[in-house]
């Protein structure tokens, strides 16, 4: 980080006026194409408003037999400059956050964060490639696998070496058996039993379907062809998927697509608010299917 010169406004003044007098100029305008400098930044230095790089001062003296010493001014330490700034702010957030100023402004940012991911698809999307090109430029191609042993090796010098194993069996607990498996029928490939059961009563009421097809950028489940029908499986309670799939649905239903719910029914409570079917027993789907297709 160089170095950079400071003159006050009168010092600066005399010191490009004296400058343009070396050079035979008849304006700045000329000394700044002299100088190869834009003019605004020339006027910026003349009236003391940037500091100038020392690094430029010397091409000068180099180039063009002008001595700079010649003149009153102040050398900033560029590095101890920032840190001192650095001090400052954190001295300031401490003042007005307390000692752990950094985990609130964190905690408040990430939220800010999630909530603007959660509501804008295209954003998120961008904001996850962004990240993964950034650690493939740092970590390359194996970034996952490097992160995930660093990940490894810090929550066991944190927790403990048992801490893995007893988070495995707390999120065994939390996710049922089948969120690891897929499932056929027909052909294609399903990610839960739940969702085995919409596509067997579809075939067999003859009703067309995409499986996740992108809309607006979300991916639901089962789309009908025949008209604007949704009909989204939740399978698993996990906070970050639920959450999703609400602002999944809010997105749907303020661009006119029905949706349908059909999941189990400790799911129920999470999506009364959306004033969509919400539907747990396959008697009820085959009815609802059939209201749909009598359309």
């Amino acid at each position: 980080m160089e170095n950079r010169i400071e003159f006050s406004k009168k010092e600066a003044e005399r010191f490009f006026k004296e400058f343009k007098e070396h050079k035979k100029c008849a304006t700045f305008k000329e000394l700044s194409s002299i100088l190869t400098i834009p003019y605004g930044r020339l006027r910026l230095y003349m009236h003391a408003k940037r500091t100038i790089p020392l690094t430029l001062m010397h091409q000068w003296k180099n180039n063009f037999k002008f001595d700079y010493k010649n003149f009153k001014f102040q050398m900033i330490d560029t590095e101890n400059f920032y840190k001192n700034c650095g001090y400052k702010a954190v001295s300031l957030m401490k003042k007005k956050y307390g000692k752990r100023w950094n985990v609130i402004l964190g905690r408040r940012g990430r939220k800010s964060l999630e909530k603007r991911l959660n509501n804008e698809p295209v954003l998120n999307k961008k904001w996850r490639k962004s990240i993964e090109n950034s650690l493939k430029e740092k970590f390359g191609n194996e970034c996952y696998r490097i992160m995930g042993k660093r990940s490894i090796k810090t929550l066991t010098r944190k927790y403990g070496k048992n801490y893995l194993h007893l988070r495995g069996l707390e999120l065994s607990k939390q996710f049922p058996k089948s969120i690891s498996k897929k499932f056929e029928f027909n052909g294609r490939y399903f990610r839960s039993i739940k969702e085995i059961e919409v596509a067997q009563i579809l075939n067999k009421n003859k009703m067309p379907f995409t499986y996740e097809q992108q809309i607006l950028g979300f991916f639901p489940d089962f789309t009908l062809i025949d008209n604007k029908t949704i009909i989204e499986v939740v399978g698993f309670e996990w906070k970050p998927h639920i959450e999703r799939t609400l602002n999944k649905i809010k997105k749907l239903k303020e661009n006119n697509y029905s949706i349908i719910i059909y999941t189990y029914p400790n799911m129920i409570k999470y999506f009364r608010s959306l004033k969509v079917p919400i539907l747990t027993q396959q008697k009820d789907l085959i009815k609802e299917v059939g209201y749909i297709r009598a359309k």
